[in-house]
């Protein structure tokens, strides 16, 4: 594995954590009645992280190939 692919690993992961905590909060408030600020921005935020950790994923390994069959 390439630090791309392991920094894209590592997006993704945080992308995934952060993601599953806002909609926990989302959950927890919504038993109260609340709303929390900003909620779908953040979790847009979230997904857009897991896109890009995938997309560097995908794109340290396709280096990697393409440096092994050079």
């Amino acid at each position: 594995m390439n630090i791309k692919s392991i920094i894209g690993i590592c997006t993704f992961v945080f992308g995934i954590v952060a993601n599953e905590i806002l909609l926990m909060a989302q959950g927890v408030a919504g038993l109260k009645y609340e709303s929390i600020p900003y909620a779908n921005e953040m979790l847009l935020i979230a997904a857009l992280r897991m896109f890009i950790g995938i997309l560097l994923f995908v794109l340290g390994q396709l280096q990697r190939i393409q440096k092994t069959t050079d």
